[in-house]
């Protein structure tokens, strides 16, 4: 192997391998990672449908907690089995993926559980599919549809931890980016 930069010329010999895990694509990157994708034949290496549903499961029975709230193994499962079955009947029309049950499935459950709202599955269907229908939007276009959202939860019945809690479910954005596209459509109106 070779490297060579300003200041020095480095040779050696290296017998081994080298395993690299990325969700990137490293072709594209720029920096180090984009001269280890050069040096190297990537291999692209995807989870079978059946996997995914295997490491949703696994998921599930092991519980799940964000912050100080906890899903029982039972309530994970019971997600489990709705999300799975939402994918199969076509009421979500999107690839199975893990995080479409950690970061979407389980966190909406908790937060209906936390309101009160017993219709988790039409929130969840709402969301998968207000987010399957922006991703080709444009940025002005997402950035007016976030203000909007920011605006009406700050209009809506909720105290303001339930209104963050609310947003931080449903676009998956922290506190300050909520405040700061609060301010920007009241600056707007």
């Amino acid at each position: 192997m070779t490297y060579e930069s300003q200041n020095a010329k480095l040779r050696f010999a290296f017998t081994g391998g080298i395993i690299i895990a990325s969700n990137a694509n490293l072709a594209r990157q720029s920096g180090p990672m984009q001269g280890v994708a050069s040096r190297f034949r990537p291999i692209k290496w995807e989870l079978t449908h059946d996997e995914v549903v295997a490491v949703i499961h696994t998921i599930a029975k092991n519980g799940w907690s964000k912050g100080s709230a906890v899903l029982t193994v039972k309530e994970c499962k019971e997600v489990a089995t709705a999300l799975l079955d939402m994918l199969a009947d076509g009421q979500i029309d999107c690839p199975l993926d893990i995080r479409l049950y950690t970061e979407h499935a389980l966190p909406i459950y908790l937060y209906c559980q936390a309101v009160g709202q017993a219709n988790w599955k039409d929130v969840l269907q709402s969301k998968m599919t207000g987010t399957a229908t922006t991703q080709a939007e444009g940025q002005a276009q997402r950035t007016r549809r976030l203000e909007d959202l920011a605006l009406q939860l700050f209009n809506g019945n909720q105290s303001g931890a339930q209104k963050i809690l609310a947003w931080k479910m449903q676009t998956g954005l922290g506190q300050a980016i909520y405040y700061r596209h609060l301010r920007n459509a009241k600056n707007r109106k």
